[in-house]
């Protein structure tokens, strides 16, 4: 009910967000790697070895790997 009051009735606008679900492999099968390591990864046979790596390298992969899948 809040929702609703503050957009419909208030006419609030919430900013653009964007939201990325990371999960620690299928079936979560390296949760206690990530876990105990203190880490979470995604894509890391495509992606490789981030540290480092400039924002923009960065984001060109990511975006050649999201229209690739």
């Amino acid at each position: 009910m809040f929702c609703h009051w503050l957009v419909a009735e208030k006419n609030y606008r919430f900013r653009d967000v964007c939201y990325y679900k990371i999960a620690p492999g299928a079936d979560a099968r390296n949760w206690e790697a990530c876990r105990e390591g203190g880490f979470i990864s995604m894509g890391w046979d495509e992606m490789g070895d981030l540290s480092g790596q400039p924002r923009k390298e960065f984001c060109k992969l990511r975006d050649e790997l999201v229209v690739a899948q």
